[in-house]
């Protein structure tokens, strides 16, 4: 007797190789996605940072210091949190060791917290020209 269609067994056995491979190959796109919007949130909070570099750098030497951390004011940008640290270091050569004592020099670390709990930082080495 010829049969045109499948059997119950076969589609059951299709199903369940289908119900197999089908999250193999969903995860790895699934984590790609999930990446893809990190590396979007860390590509924006880079920008945040060099902006607010820019601001510091801007700042006469005296009035450099460091600001708590506090959420960006544009709506855009208010997921996103900045902290700006600064501390007196001994000189270019030796941003590491913070100086107990006034120096000439100032390091500001700019940390940017991503809306995921990522941080990107940046630094910027002040010099008193006066």
């Amino acid at each position: 007797m010829k049969s045109n269609g499948f059997t119950l067994i076969e589609l059951i056995v299709a199903l369940v190789v289908v119900g197999l491979i089908f999250p193999l190959i969903l995860h790895p796109l699934m984590l790609m996605l999930v990446q893809g919007s990190d590396l979007d949130y860390l590509e924006k909070a880079a920008r945040l940072a060099e902006q607010e570099s820019e601001y510091v750098s801007g700042l006469r030497f005296s009035d450099a210091v460091s600001i708590p951390t506090a959420n960006f004011t544009e709506p855009d940008d208010a997921a996103f949190q900045r902290a700006v640290n600064i501390d007196y270091v001994q000189g270019p050569s030796d941003l590491d060791t913070n100086s107990v004592i006034t120096t000439n020099y100032k390091r500001a670390r700019i940390t940017v917290l991503t809306p995921k709990q990522r941080s990107y930082t940046m630094g910027v080495l002040l010099v008193n020209t006066q």
